[in-house]
């Protein structure tokens, strides 16, 4: 990914911009996006990840809203014609 934009742009996005940015990275996941925007500023896509990754692994977030950030994941082996460019670039 070595298209991505500085961890200061993306701080600086608008709401849907960023939304549409996080989507991107992480495939679209209201709950994660949300939480993601919340906890901004960001120092790298590095902190970016680990919050995202502790967000998810939180006893707190509902089970409800972790299976609905994991399905919208796509399924290893999934038909290409259903993957977005990057899943696509993953699982090639």
């Amino acid at each position: 990914m070595s298209n991505l934009i500085p961890i200061s742009e993306l701080n600086e996005l608008s709401y849907k911009e960023f939304i549409n940015t996080i989507n991107t990275l992480f495939e679209p996941a209201l709950p994660l996006a949300n939480a993601l925007y919340s906890s901004r500023p960001f120092t790298s896509y590095t902190s970016l990840i680990s919050l995202a990754t502790n967000f998810i692994q939180s006893t707190e977030l509902p089970l409800s809203q972790k299976l609905e950030i994991i399905n919208a994941h796509p399924r290893l082996g999934e038909n290409k014609k259903n993957l977005s460019s990057l899943s696509l670039k993953e699982q090639g």
